[in-house]
């Protein structure tokens, strides 16, 4: 992913948090760090008037259409699923939006297949506690980049890359 890319595919991160407007204390992490991390600032909070880029609303097709690589688009897809789930409830907005992420980023078909949901599902208590230990750590490397004042795209990739591999191992059972 390059240097727009990542830019876009945390702009979308952040807008998926926000979704639904109610911010899980898991969503306040992941808030704070994707707001400093893309925007370089404080969190934004949804009940304060709108101050900057952060503060914001997201044009998610917008800044899907920015990600342009493969790897990219099912990372951050990959990367919105996890953070929907982050506070252990799917609310119908964070089910809307992942729909327009799924076919902003022209993926095609279901946006979860019946067998991973299904297993979703099942394994909610316990296997959301793992993911949002995975996405806890995702954060922390993140915010790690973002000390610099920029992130490096090759480092946000890694990032995601590894968030994925873990979710994917959460969802087999092999963790």
């Amino acid at each position: 992913m390059n240097n727009d890319e990542c830019a876009a595919s945390l702009r979308v991160l952040l807008a998926m948090v926000r979704a639904d407007g109610e911010i899980h204390q898991r969503e306040r992490e992941a808030l704070d760090v994707l707001a400093k991390s893309t925007f370089g600032g404080d969190r934004p909070d949804s009940d304060s008037p709108p101050r900057s880029e952060a503060h914001a609303p997201c044009d998610v097709e917008a800044e899907c259409a920015k990600i342009t690589t493969e790897k990219g688009r099912r990372l951050t897809f990959s990367a919105a699923l996890v953070l929907a789930d982050i506070d252990e409830t799917r609310s119908t907005e964070e089910t809307a939006l992942l729909a327009r992420i799924h076919k902003a980023l022209g993926h095609t078909g279901e946006v979860e297949p019946p067998l991973l949901t299904a297993a979703h599902r099942a394994r909610m208590g316990l296997l959301t506690m793992k993911l949002a230990d995975a996405q806890s750590e995702f954060l922390r490397g993140l915010s790690q980049l973002s000390k610099t004042g920029s992130i490096d795209a090759k480092e946000y990739e890694r990032l995601l890359d590894e968030l994925e591999q873990k979710k994917i191992a959460l969802l087999k059972g092999s963790v």
